[in-house]
């Protein structure tokens, strides 16, 4: 199915669109793990990566990085 679609449509078309919808918010994580990723089209790896990117809102733990300057990312060091 996603080899026809993405072999008869072009970039951006909303049967890619609908394809990577299914698959960002339908299907487990488990489901691609099981193929080789060499069973996919490139394109639709790369768009279904990305898909969350553009439907998420910030957390507020990255509001609060840019307040702080990112300093819960750092390691600290344990007093022993």
């Amino acid at each position: 199915m996603i080899d026809i679609i993405y072999k008869g449509t072009v970039a951006g078309s909303p049967a890619r669109r609908c394809l990577i919808d299914i698959f960002a918010y339908g299907v487990k994580g488990e489901w691609i793990t099981a193929y080789s990723m060499s069973d996919f089209p490139a394109e639709f790896l790369q768009e279904l990566a990305i898909s969350p990117m553009y439907k998420r809102s910030l957390p507020a733990s990255v509001h609060s990085a840019k307040k702080d300057g990112g300093l819960e990312y750092l390691e600290q060091e344990k007093a022993d």
